[in-house]
């Protein structure tokens, strides 16, 4: 723990003391150790180098040193990253270099005193508004130092601020959803390329198959004509239309009765036409004798 020999410093040890001792069963075992009171900055930097690599410092003030020279906390905190291979904690500010801590923010502050100065400003007397006693210091830690020391993010406590964070962690979960509906735009286009493959391999092979059929029905030597499920010609072979009398083209599209009348052969009455009862049915139906 980094505490020079100011008046400050003497508070801020005073005050690590008493947390020391408030601290839970499982963190008994850390080992606490002040800087030398004796350091001069250049002789502490240089003890920085010798720490062990399980080691952290925690900086409370170095304003000066025993040398009675004074040092600025930017340049002092400048200087400790260049020298020391441990991270460094801070109690009171973030600077660059330091690995985080729990903090002061004047972000937090000033919104404590706006309130405050709003209250006082609307009527309430200054005697009526409570001290406050609750630690206002929050969790903030640098992203890029914490990624350099290869801490885990998962082991910062929920409420911890972020500096520095990379644009893809900012804004992480646009990203992932980004990615989830390019990823989900991208199954859907094989799905999509996949499926057309497939319709287009079965309406060829439908295509052939017709053309087989076709080809097998205009070449047989009975008569064969094919209706859609409204009773409506599709098909004549060539034997059908000698038959009938009708070519496929003027065919097409009319009747079945129209075309193709069956009559009885005693009486020469028009005979009811089969293939309406095949199509209502779905049952197959032969022709009456003597027709």
């Amino acid at each position: 723990m980094i505490a020079d020999n100011t008046v400050t410093g003497d508070g801020n040890r005073m005050m690590m003391e008493e947390q020391i001792r408030l601290l839970p069963e499982q963190m008994k075992s850390l080992s606490f150790q002040y800087i030398p009171d004796h350091f001069s900055t250049e002789e502490f930097l240089l003890w920085t180098q010798t720490l062990p690599r399980e080691s952290a410092l925690l900086m409370t003030s170095w304003y000066r040193d025993s040398q009675g020279e004074y040092i600025g906390e930017k340049d002092l905190i400048a200087r400790l990253q260049s020298h020391t291979s441990v991270p460094v904690f801070n109690m009171l500010h973030i600077r660059p270099g330091l690995l985080g801590g729990k903090v002061t923010t004047g972000a937090v502050q000033a919104g404590i005193v706006a309130d405050m100065v709003s209250r006082i400003l609307t009527g309430t007397s200054p005697a009526d508004i409570p001290v406050i006693q609750e630690d206002t210091s929050r969790y903030v830690v640098d992203y890029q130092r914490m990624k350099y020391w290869g801490f885990p993010i998962s082991r910062l406590p929920e409420e911890t601020e972020l500096l520095n964070a990379s644009l893809f962690y900012r804004y992480r979960y646009a990203a992932y959803s980004i990615i989830f509906v390019f990823l989900l735009l991208l199954f859907l286009l094989f799905a999509f390329g996949f499926l057309s493959m497939k319709l287009r391999k079965t309406g060829n092979e439908m295509s052939l198959q017709k053309n087989e059929l076709f080809t097998t029905l205009s070449s047989i030597g009975d008569g064969v004509i094919s209706t859609d499920k409204k009773g409506k010609i599709t098909f004549l072979n060539p034997v059908a239309e000698k038959l009938t009398g009708w070519s496929l083209e003027e065919a097409s599209g009319k009747d079945l009765e129209e075309v193709f009348r069956i009559y009885n052969a005693f009486n020469r009455r028009v005979v009811s036409n089969p293939v309406y009862k095949v199509l209502r049915t779905g049952k197959t139906v032969e022709l009456a004798n003597h027709t």
